[in-house]
């Protein structure tokens, strides 16, 4: 499909030309995506900051977040999840958990996004762990907020809100 949308970019740019040769300044770059504002990047279809170097507790990466215009990552689905996954191992940005935009702070067990919406439970988001493959979360009412866990191969895992993680931001 894309390779004839090229071509007939190509023929309209040749008819376009009065000498009827086609030169390279006569084609457009094709853009897939939309680009991002800075410092966010294209990640799957969200325009996201994953910051692994600066580390601090949730309600301190949230602000980092609002600095940039933004808000922690709401992860919605799985190929959100695997677009983010991948952009962690292929850039080797595994050192860190990174806070995700998920809390029970406010009803103990009902997870919810920033925007207020119901976090997604279970697998493929939740963690597994242990010799019975427990699944998180599990942290009762002292794990409060998600995070993706570098430990737990960037699977979500409910920790303490006062722990340090870097955080993954998207634009508003």
């Amino acid at each position: 499909m894309m390779k004839a949308f090229v071509l007939l970019v190509a023929c309209l740019a040749s008819l376009a030309n009065s000498s009827g040769i086609l030169r390279a300044s006569d084609i457009e770059p094709i853009s897939t995506t939309d680009a991002c504002p800075e410092p966010f990047e294209s990640i799957g279809k969200q325009c996201l900051l994953v910051d692994n170097f600066t580390k601090g507790t949730y309600q301190g990466m949230k602000q980092f977040c609002e600095m940039f215009h933004g808000r922690v990552v709401k992860i919605a689905n799985a190929e959100a999840l695997r677009a983010i996954s991948d952009y962690i191992y292929n850039n080797k940005l595994t050192t860190v958990s990174l806070w995700i935009g998920a809390t029970d702070e406010f009803a103990e067990g009902t997870w919810k996004w920033e925007d207020g919406t119901h976090v997604l439970m279970g697998t493929p988001f939740w963690a597994n762990y242990g010799c019975n493959n427990d699944q998180s979360p599990d942290g009762g009412t002292s794990q409060n907020c998600a995070v993706l866990d570098k430990d737990l191969h960037f699977y979500f895992n409910d920790v303490k809100c006062d722990s340090d993680a870097g955080v993954i931001c998207e634009v508003l």
